[in-house]
């Protein structure tokens, strides 16, 4: 691949994630977006062999060195990116990441049982959390469906359940689906959790529109799209406190340390009782991500090409 490049005269080498880097040749000038530290942070949980780690030590290393400037998606991965590689500040920018337009306000979506037909979900499905992303166990996931047995324990909450919403058959990452599966088998929660798989945009924002709350209790989050997504269709927000979500939501986000059962418990009770919080939060998601832009962001990227190209 390297060799190939050569025979085009570019000015500058984009890639757009670590997953599509390779060495190329000096005096070629190279931008590397590295999307977040989790794998530094959390290898254990990321890769399920020791082996897959280090090849993505040796190229991440690569990539920094190599790299003229690196973007990132948010100020919180800038800082971790900075500390971890002990990087001049300078040398990582950040490029903010949004939710594509799909994602809106839907006035009358269609119903669950109708678009999860895998999920043999009731009619009247009655109230759900959602979880949109990954099953990886950084993922943080056995800590939420702890937190629907409490739930459903306390017998406030007959009718709730919780969407799994994720591709567990080809997923390239470290999954935790199979532990996940005998965690909802032991706690008897079969009827009360659906793992829907993959869905298209077009069935999520239906998701997104009838969810009480999206949870992410992920031990951490680059960026985290899935609660902007969720944002812009007017569905509150609750998020780990490690990561960037709750800065760039700010009131339309309940946060938590993502240790903390019980907190997490009493927060999900406390919003579920609340109808009021939840609209109020979910107006301030849908005013805080119409900051938040594609365009912007290829405005940005442009202005970056053009500033290293000149050098």
């Amino acid at each position: 691949m390297a060799w190939a490049v050569t025979r085009y005269p570019l000015d500058i080498f984009f890639f757009p994630s670590v997953y599509t880097f390779f060495p190329l040749l000096p005096p070629l000038r190279v931008i590397v977006t590295i999307h977040d530290v989790i794998a530094e942070h959390h290898p254990e949980m990321v890769f399920g062999q020791r082996r897959l780690a280090m090849f993505w030590r040796l190229k991440l290393a690569l990539a920094v060195r190599q790299a003229s400037l690196i973007l990132t998606v948010s100020d919180h991965a800038r800082h971790g990116i900075i500390d971890h590689f002990r990087l001049a500040p300078e040398r990582v920018r950040t490029i903010l990441e949004a939710p594509d337009p799909i994602f809106r306000r839907v006035e009358a979506p269609r119903a669950p049982a109708d678009l999860l037909p895998e999920c043999t979900l009731p009619r009247s499905l009655g109230r759900y959390l959602l979880y949109v992303g990954g099953l990886s166990p950084h993922k943080n996931l056995h800590l939420l469906l702890e937190a629907l047995r409490r739930l459903l324990a306390s017998g406030e909450f007959p009718d709730l359940r919780l969407l799994l919403v994720g591709d567990y058959r080809s997923d390239v990452f470290h999954s935790a689906y199979e532990s996940l599966r005998q965690d909802v088998r032991q706690s008897r929660l079969e009827d009360r959790v659906c793992f829907t798989g993959y869905v298209s945009d077009e069935v999520l924002v239906d998701l997104y529109n009838q969810a009480d709350l999206l949870v992410l209790p992920s031990f951490e989050e680059g960026f985290g799209l899935p609660a902007f997504e969720a944002a812009a269709c007017g569905t509150p927000v609750v998020t780990s406190d490690v990561g960037p979500v709750a800065d760039l939501l700010g009131p339309a986000a309940w946060a938590f340390p993502p240790h903390d059962i019980a907190l997490l418990t009493a927060g999900l009770r406390d919003l579920l009782n609340d109808p009021a919080r939840r609209v109020s939060m979910g107006e301030a998601g849908r005013q805080r991500v119409l900051s938040f832009s594609w365009d912007l962001a290829a405005d940005r990227l442009h202005s970056t090409f053009q500033e290293i190209g000149r050098f």
